[in-house]
């Protein structure tokens, strides 16, 4: 999970994001992408009550870098089409 600073803060983290894509089985139809073949950053509170941020507050996320690799998976020479 990463951390939180204050928004005046000059420090960073490195957050890794790992993503499996398994295809189906041989003979089980379509491939199916589900959310994609990319990232996407949600950004969820996970405290109850009500939320209330003074006018000269602010919420920031700031992403200084971003590296998508795609890997390909270990090729199985037992399948054949």
């Amino acid at each position: 999970m990463p951390k939180l600073f204050a928004s005046d803060s000059k420090d960073w983290q490195t957050v890794e994001l790992h993503k499996g894509f398994l295809a189906p089985p041989p003979g089980a139809g379509v491939l199916n992408f589900g959310s994609g073949l990319g990232i996407s950053i949600q950004v969820v509170r996970s405290t109850k009550g009500l939320l209330t941020i003074p006018a000269d507050d602010r919420a920031l996320l700031r992403i200084a870098d971003a590296k998508l690799e795609f890997v390909g998976k270990v090729r199985n020479d037992n399948v054949t089409v």
